[in-house]
């Protein structure tokens, strides 16, 4: 496939965010996919288009299945390691708006912190969301910082700032949370 570029004013109108790239699935290149909660696919497209560096890409789409209540695998053309899927970590998933049903959520619009770098205003950078756990009572973000994992509950009092355009999610953690995980 011959990767063309898409115009960003197009993708409001005829396109639909359907999940987050969290994170590669194997060596091969599949890719574990946040879904955007309140989203359901309809049918299955032909492609889909990857937010990357602010631009749309499209990518052909070889395997599709819905794994859990909040995730897809998926396996793009062209993507065929772990380093190729890598690189694509935080990524948006848009689809055809035709393809999808939305309902509405409270907690939607949070699964599209996946892939941002929280920084605490304490303690600088923490580390990249790669997931949001929901426990049921409440959402938390999963945070990597190394080869630990830092667990900060999505809560409005405790973010400060998202920048969309950095990617970035500033916080104020509860004093000695994030020293539980240093």
């Amino acid at each position: 496939m011959v990767s063309v570029r898409v115009s960003v004013s197009i993708v409001p109108d005829k396109f639909e965010l359907i999940g987050i790239i969290s994170k590669p699935l194997s060596y091969k290149g599949k890719l574990k996919v946040k879904r955007k909660e309140g989203v359901q696919l309809l049918n299955l497209p032909e492609f889909l288009l990857l937010l990357r560096d602010q631009e749309y890409v499209p990518y052909y789409l070889e395997e599709f299945e819905e794994f859990g209540d909040s995730f897809y695998l998926i396996k793009l053309d062209e993507i065929d390691t772990e380093e190729s899927a890598r690189a694509l970590r935080g990524s948006g998933l848009y689809v055809q708006k035709e393809f999808v049903a939305i309902e509405k959520s409270e907690h939607a619009h949070l699964y599209e912190l996946v892939g941002y770098l929280v920084i605490d205003k304490n303690h600088g950078e923490v580390g990249i969301i790669e997931e949001i756990i929901d426990n049921g009572s409440q959402q938390i973000l999963q945070i990597v910082r190394g080869e630990y994992e830092v667990l900060v509950p999505a809560v409005d009092a405790f973010m400060i700032k998202r920048d969309e355009e950095t990617r970035t999610l500033q916080i104020e953690a509860p004093d000695g949370l994030i020293d539980l995980y240093s």
